[in-house]
């Protein structure tokens, strides 16, 4: 008899998890999820839709479509060492990040970075972006800004999305960056000048990585300026 009952109760526990695994799946031929699935084969989910998808699948994580931003570019080395000379070129280091939904299909991100080094100071452009300034973020210090970037991580409803510029890698904190910024000393905001052609990783000790020649920023330092910022800084204070 209790060989009986232990059998009955193990069959009815796996049935249970059988039961609740189930209910864990989405439904087949759930109309939402066919309406999702169609919209996500025409390329035409909301990021909110992209959550609610990824939840019917049981995902915790998805990657939605990068953006491609647009911004002002320079052409040669030459143009671009002239164009130093009309914004602040910093040398700074990120310490910390948020993301956050920016419209229905695009995520930004802000971060904050500590200033190692001022090479060039100039007045602020003006700005006709409308931006709300991240309170997480917040406080500001007086050695610190904020750098606006498109693309980012955020997460909604339980699921984290990941979106990326296509021009735009992420800062990473364990790198040191020259931006080439629009920086406003009332609201600590750095608007990058020329999006990615406006950032240029350098080594620890301020040398640069053969790796990044490419970059018109690195070309026009290297040949203007003998490669070094300490150099730049001097011919662009006379």
């Amino acid at each position: 008899m209790k060989k009986s009952i232990v059998l009955v109760s193990v069959l009815l526990a796996v049935a249970a998890v059988g039961i609740s695994t189930l209910s864990q799946r989405p439904s087949q031929g759930s109309p939402r999820l066919e309406e999702l699935e169609q919209k996500e084969n025409r390329r035409s989910l909301t990021i909110e839709e992209t959550v609610e998808l990824a939840k019917l699948r049981g995902k915790k994580q998805v990657l939605v479509p990068g953006t491609i931003s647009l911004h002002p570019v320079v052409k040669t080395a030459d143009e671009m060492d002239k164009t130093l000379s009309s914004f602040s070129l910093v040398l700074a280091e990120p310490i910390a990040e948020i993301g956050y939904l920016g419209n229905s299909n695009t995520i930004n991100s802000w971060y904050r970075f500590r200033l190692v080094d001022q090479i060039i100071q100039a007045p602020p452009r003006a700005s006709f972006a409308r931006r709300e300034l991240p309170r997480e973020l917040f406080p500001v210090k007086n050695d610190e800004f904020l750098v606006p970037i498109p693309g980012g991580t955020v997460t909604l409803d339980g699921v984290e999305v990941t979106q990326r510029d296509q021009n735009f890698p992420p800062f990473e904190q364990t790198k040191r960056y020259v931006l080439l910024v629009s920086l406003d000393p009332s609201t600590k905001v750095a608007e990058l000048a020329l999006g990615s052609q406006s950032v240029l990783i350098v080594n620890a000790d301020n040398s640069f990585d053969a790796h990044f020649d490419h970059q018109l920023l690195q070309q026009a330092i290297k040949q203007f300026h003998n490669g070094s910022l300490d150099q730049l800084k001097r011919n662009k204070q006379k």
